[in-house]
This record gives C-alpha cells, sequence and structure tokens, in this order.
C-alpha cells in the first residue's frame, strides 16, 4: 500500500504540459519589412489607371498613388510645352504618345502635329490630325494640317476638300483662301480665282496676294481693264511694287 501511494504522489510529474499557445493565431510575414498594407487588394479604379499608363500592379494602395503622381509629373503639359520648344522631338513624341493614350485633351495633339509637319512626317500628322478630329469634330488646326499635308503629297483634290471644310466653319480664314486660290490658279480655274479672291478682297484687303491673283487671272482671261483695280490696291499697300 506504501508503494502504491508513492507511485500515485509521483504520477503528476509525468504528465504533459498543456501548451497554451495551441489556440492562438499565428501569422507568419514572409516579406522583409511587410506590413498590413501588403495585403490590401487594389481598387478596380486604382488597377485601371495603372494599367493604361502602363504601370506595374503588384503594389500597395499607397505605391500605387506615387506611381501614378511620378507618370503625373513626367507627362505633364508643362514638360511637353518644354520639349517642343526646345525641339526635343524625341522627348515631345514619347511625352505627347503616353500623355494622349490617358486623356483626350486638344493640346498634346496640336504639339505632335506640329512636331510631325515640321519634321515632314505627312503620314503621321495626317493620322494625328484625324486623331485630334475624332475629339473635336471642327477643329481648325486638325482640318488645316490635313490640308496642308494632303498638298505636300500632291492630293490637291483632298486638300481642296479639307480647306472648303475650314471656310464652312470660318468663311473668313484667310489661309485657307489664299491655298484655295493657288490650287485654282494651277489648274488655270480663272473663274474660281476670281471668286476666292474676291471673297479675301473682302474680308482681308491688306493681303497682297488676294489682288495680285486677281489681277493675274482677269488678265488671263482677257479681262484687261478689270486688272486695273486689283493693280492699283497692289501700289497702294507697296507703292514701289
Amino acid at each position: 500500500a506504501g508503494e502504491n501511494d508513492a507511485l500515485g504522489q509521483a504520477r503528476p510529474l509525468f504528465r504533459k504540459k498543456k501548451d497554451k499557445t495551441m489556440n492562438k493565431l499565428v501569422i507568419i510575414d514572409l516579406t522583409k519589412g511587410g506590413s498590413l498594407a501588403d495585403d490590401c487588394i487594389l481598387p478596380q479604379h486604382v488597377e485601371k489607371r495603372l494599367e493604361i499608363r502602363h504601370l506595374r500592379k503588384n503594389v500597395t494602395l499607397i505605391k500605387a498613388e506615387g506611381l501614378i503622381a511620378e507618370w503625373e509629373e513626367v507627362f505633364s503639359i508643362a514638360n511637353i510645352r518644354a520639349a517642343y520648344n526646345s525641339q526635343k522631338w524625341d522627348d515631345l513624341f514619347k511625352l505627347t504618345k503616353g500623355r494622349i493614350e490617358v486623356y483626350s485633351e486638344v493640346e498634346p495633339h496640336i504639339h505632335l502635329i506640329r512636331a510631325h509637319y515640321t519634321n515632314q512626317n505627312w503620314l503621321d500628322c495626317t493620322i494625328v490630325s484625324k486623331d485630334l478630329l475624332s475629339i473635336d469634330g471642327e477643329n481648325i488646326d486638325g482640318l488645316r494640317f490635313i490640308a496642308r499635308c494632303a498638298k505636300n503629297m500632291s492630293d490637291d483634290n483632298k486638300s481642296e476638300k479639307y480647306y472648303q471644310k475650314i471656310l464652312s466653319i470660318s468663311p473668313e480664314d484667310a489661309d485657307s483662301l489664299l491655298s484655295l486660290i493657288r490650287i485654282n490658279y494651277n489648274r488655270a480655274a480663272h473663274g474660281n480665282v476670281i471668286k476666292l479672291a474676291t471673297k479675301i478682297i473682302e474680308f482681308h484687303p491688306e493681303i497682297r496676294d488676294g489682288h495680285l491673283f486677281m489681277s493675274r487671272s482677269k488678265m488671263v482671261i482677257d479681262d484687261f481693264e478689270g486688272s486695273i483695280e486689283p493693280l492699283k490696291q497692289l501700289l497702294k499697300i507697296d507703292k514701289n511694287d
């Protein structure tokens, strides 16, 4: 009996100690310097803003906002203007292309159109001008540069079509009137020249070429008397003409 009592007293010494941590939730963070922000799912609109700017999406919300802010600074209108004014064409092409993919704005298109035209990229200039017209269907610059590029590519019919579109929006547009005068004069369409010259003289009597082409076409059709008045106007503009 004494031995059994000794064993009974000894049993507690051999019981397994209860693990108090068994019911605790343990989070194992495998990232170095990780935080709870790393586990967040980006809102859909933020993902779209990253995607359209070609920025990586596997980032935290704070990081995403930072990347977008950096992009906005790089592809800003101010930087586009600076690149255009300094004639850094490669930078200009990159900046305008990036911004146009994100924003439907007129100004980046205008800078890109003028840059292509300056570099005699007639086809590219035409493509961007048409893209601008998809934003603003009556944009005079878009119409004008398509007309100019068509003229430079020897497509007088297309050029004429777009200059006429400009006149339907702005009947007093001097550049369009003068361009159409020259196209028609080269075709020997002197009746059209006289009609167009009449308009430009009415709207812009100070422009020399209106009177010049009026007098030339009048003389070609043997209206010598009719050519006298425009010649007088030429002398008023420049007495040494």
